[in-house]
């Protein structure tokens, strides 16, 4: 993409949301809550949709996902929206996650409220600013 001349304000990608996050339905984390305004922005248009989970910062999921190879090739905010939280799901990274364990209704929910406000950034032009890393 970028010797292609892409040019990309901000990435999002998804991982594990087919389960429900521990504090409620249509609500996901967002590995690297802190180091832009995406969570902030993204909650301004549906409120309370995004968390910050602690274990994702102490266990450096940000850097852990696809979303890290696009922070560090295009100097972008670049974060993953998952509701997976090591509480509410007991097959991370082992067999027995099957497609049956899935919650399909909040997963259509998170889609759901994820496009709407992905779109409403978009259509509103909000930018994502990526902070200082400290």
């Amino acid at each position: 993409m970028k010797k292609e001349g892409v040019r990309l304000d901000y990435m999002v990608n998804f991982e594990m949301i087919g389960t429900t996050l521990s504090t409620g339905e249509n609500q996901v984390y967002l590995t690297g809550y802190k180091r832009s305004n995406m969570a902030n922005e993204m909650n301004t248009i549906a409120t309370d949709f995004v968390q910050f989970l602690p274990q994702a910062e102490e266990l450096n999921l940000f850097k852990r996902s696809d979303n890290y190879a696009f922070h560090e090739t295009f100097k972008i905010p670049a974060q993953t929206l998952s509701s997976f939280d090591f509480k509410n799901f007991g097959f991370y990274h082992k067999a027995g996650d099957e497609a049956e364990k899935l919650h399909l209704e909040n997963m259509n929910l998170i889609i759901g409220t994820s496009a709407f406000t992905l779109a409403k950034l978009l259509q509103n032009e909000i930018e994502i600013v990526q902070f200082q890393e400290q």
